[in-house]
């Protein structure tokens, strides 16, 4: 919750809320439950599942060979992700562009990947959205798509932005600030044009360097009036914005092309004391419905549908007398907000150094988490040991999720290190629970260490498979029926329930019993 954004800090505070009512709800609604079933003589007897029979194995015997096992997979997985270099992170660790497409007409999810490869983005993540669309012969088909790419353009700054000495006293008043870039990839011409305009109206883009037909180019002059204070860094920022942004959803734009839903606002015009402007909605109003919203803001407009189907987009073409296009597309969009159509709801960027200091963050959190679960099991069982044994299993349940989500080809993101962190916390609960066992047997029996750990294990073993069971069956319908937005997540922690429950039995409390030949129950307290 403190590190994330998102969904990623709304599935913190989820899970945070859910602990509390949870153990609330185990300590005090339980026992009131409880107390009434048995006083109205409704419950007369418990009897548990059995998952497992009374079982006799040899744990810490055979753990030698598991450790050997583990060892082997955490090999494997560390050099599926050497191998995969850059190709593990996402753009939350690698930098790159989330743009969001919003369609006219349902497409299928195989549809969107062929065109967003074509395009040149083959190594994009496409993945569908919630708005259902209709579904044709049986294939499920969306309107809105999210398209997450790491192909970003860097810039070269031949001349950062600085203003142009002008000799004539009028025109230095105009403030000309001129900037030069070169790219490492032709960008259109009218991508950076159309994001710089919105700010920028008299900017002029110059191309020039390497060149494909009469709009591509590797290299930029721009030249633009910015006379207030500040603006050659403010122009820096938008250009940079520019390149890294516009140069994706131009390059989807001019592939989907009528596929997409249309821009809000077109076609702005101003002519004999007047100004005309193509409006789209994204749901469907009358032309007199259009009208009344404006007449409610003081402000008479003409309005003409433009045309189209019965369904998508509605457009019209809106005009009023004394304004200027500019304070009338301001006033539609405040009368509109929330129905002006928009074939990119959503451009979101992770620059390079954003990117680092995430990954970094990642690894500082689930190193904490390390230190501070070796601190607690510590405290609460009075020997260090103890809370490294937990640990040591704790690392090795990441080690192996991060193993197979490499192997499969899994990017990792903040989701991921959301699911490694949950992970750490269920499985050290779990490891707690033998642990609490064991230190229980050693006041009550004087035997070898390792005798006792097997025992441990073996009485707890049916709650320790059963606990496993339930949370499988969430993660598991999770992964088959929660969209591909979530799959990645429940694949993780698929792997990770799978691997505590493993280092659980195999790993943390054996290596409690290795050196140690008898119990020393004296060492142990009572208290946790």
């Amino acid at each position: 919750w403190w590190w994330g954004s998102g969904p990623v800090k709304g599935f913190g505070i989820t899970l945070t809320i859910g602990i509390a009512s949870s153990m609330f709800t185990a300590l005090f609604v339980t026992r009131v439950v409880l107390e009434l079933l048995v006083s109205r003589k409704w419950v007369k007897s418990f009897r548990m599942l059995q998952i497992v029979g009374d079982t006799n194995v040899r744990f810490v015997a055979i753990s030698r060979y598991c450790m050997v096992v583990s060892a082997i997979v955490i090999a494997g997985g560390i050099a599926a992700f050497v191998m995969r270099g850059e190709n593990n992170y996402d753009i939350d660790f690698s930098g790159g562009t989330v743009v969001q497409i919003a369609l006219r007409e349902p497409m299928a999810p195989p549809d969107v990947k062929k065109r967003v490869a074509e395009t040149g983005y083959g190594n994009a993540v496409v993945q569908s959205l919630t708005r259902a669309g209709q579904a044709s012969a049986g294939t499920r088909k969306w309107l809105d798509y999210e398209i997450r790419s790491r192909q970003v353009s860097s810039i070269r700054w031949v001349q950062e932005p600085a203003r142009v000495p002008l000799t004539d006293p009028i025109e230095a008043q105009r403030g000309r600030v001129r900037a030069e870039i070169s790219t490492d990839r032709l960008i259109h011409r009218g991508d950076i044009l159309a994001r710089l305009r919105a700010d920028y109206p008299d900017v002029e883009v110059i191309g020039q360097g390497r060149s494909e037909g009469e709009e591509r180019f590797s290299g930029y002059i721009l030249l633009t009036d910015a006379p207030s204070a500040g603006a050659e860094d403010e122009l820096a920022n938008a250009i940079e914005q520019a390149v890294r942004q516009e140069t994706l959803t131009g390059d989807l734009r001019r592939q989907f092309g009528d596929a997409l839903m249309p821009d809000a606002f077109v076609d702005l015009e101003n002519s004999d004391g007047a100004a005309s402007v193509t409006m789209n909605l994204a749901q469907r109003l009358t032309a007199a419905e259009v009208k009344e919203r404006m007449a409610v803001r003081g402000i008479e407009v003409e309005v003409e549908p433009t045309g189209g189907a019965d369904s998508g987009p509605a457009g019209f073409r809106v005009t009023a007398a004394g304004m200027a296009a500019r304070p009338l597309q301001q006033a539609l969009a405040q009368a509109f907000q929330g129905n002006l159509s928009d074939p990119f709801p959503q451009v979101e960027q992770v620059g390079p150094h954003i990117a680092g200091s995430i990954r970094v963050a990642a690894v500082f959190l689930t190193v904490m988490a390390w230190l501070v679960m070796i601190c607690y099991i510590w405290f609460r069982f009075h020997e260090l040991r103890w809370g490294v044994a937990g640990v040591i299993a704790l690392v090795h349940d990441v080690l192996v999720t991060v193993g197979f989500l490499a192997f499969f080809g899994k990017p990792f993101n903040m989701q991921i290190i959301a699911a490694l962190l949950t992970i750490i916390g269920y499985s050290i609960n779990d490891t707690i629970v033998v642990f609490d066992r064991i230190r229980e047997n050693r006041r009550l029996r004087r035997e070898p260490l390792a005798k006792l750990v097997d025992v441990s294990i073996n009485q707890t073993l049916g709650r320790t498979i059963l606990t496993s069971l339930t949370v499988l069956v969430v993660l598991v319908s999770l992964f088959l029926f929660g969209g591909s937005s979530i799959h990645d997540f429940a694949f993780a922690m698929i792997v990770g329930v799978v691997a505590g429950t493993y280092s659980t039995v195999f790993i943390a409390a054996p290596i409690l019993a290795f050196g140690q030949k008898t119990s020393a129950s004296s060492k142990v307290g009572s208290a946790g």
